[in-house]
């Protein structure tokens, strides 16, 4: 009811304008001075219940859009809390994880460069047994060809033949040596390789799991903000 004494009173004042007589040689318009008067406390009279919701409504916005700030303030701070654990967690899991790589690459390292010298160490006491038994053969032969020598006629010819044959002996030892121990650095090379190859596979394992771990934290990102600072899906129960 108050709205339409707000109209009422607003058409009459307009009304009383309109028909009101004109003063010449001017702008102006005379009114009934107590009419107007009584139309405008009408007007104020009507007008106050409705300045009064409006400031109780203007105070209730206001409460709404602090309640809404607060909760704001805290929803990003506890979303900031959360991805700072998250980061810290996976920054935890990435170290523990290199670690445990790393001890496990010099382990492998370690146990190859074992395995290796201990290949080597037997190959090089299987080469100097070689070595030994070829010189102790050789020196046999020409021990024997020189004492065969010695009871032939034609002693330089034997002798010299017996010394070839004891030189053939011998070379073919060292060859026989020098075989064994290309084989044996051969084989020292290829399990060092493999130990060089499982350490890159693990590193590599190492840096996916990082990549895996910096996407994982990008989804993980804080929400879109509008241009009135809220969050695009809205705040959550």
């Amino acid at each position: 009811m108050a709205e339409l004494k707000v109209f009422s009173a607003i058409s009459s004042i307009n009304a009383m304008l309109r028909e009101g007589r004109g003063v010449p040689l001017s702008g102006l318009v005379m009114v009934n001075k107590q009419r107007m008067e009584q139309l405008l406390n009408d007007l104020e009279d009507a007008l106050d219940p409705d300045l009064d919701r409006a400031e109780k409504l203007l105070a209730r916005e206001r409460e709404l859009l602090e309640r809404i700030e607060k909760q704001r303030v805290e929803v990003e701070t506890k979303a900031a809390n959360e991805a700072r654990v998250t980061v810290d967690e996976a920054n935890k899991t990435a170290q523990k994880t290199r670690l445990t790589a790393q001890k496990e690459a010099d382990e492998a390292i370690a146990n190859a460069r074992a395995q290796a010298e201990e290949e080597i160490r037997r190959a090089t006491e299987q080469a100097q047994q070689i070595v030994a038994n070829a010189q102790d053969h050789a020196n046999r032969l020409i021990a024997k060809a020189q004492a065969d020598a010695a009871q032939m006629v034609s002693e330089d010819t034997i002798t010299q033949t017996a010394k070839k044959y004891a030189e053939d002996i011998q070379n073919a030892a060292q060859a026989e040596c020098d075989r064994l121990n290309d084989e044996t650095l051969g084989s020292l090379h290829r399990m060092l390789e493999h130990a060089d190859i499982s350490l890159a596979t693990q590193l590599e394992s190492l840096r996916t799991l990082r990549h895996q771990l910096g996407m994982s934290y990008e989804e993980n990102a804080m929400p879109e903000y509008d241009e009135g600072g809220y969050p695009e899906d809205g705040y959550s129960e």
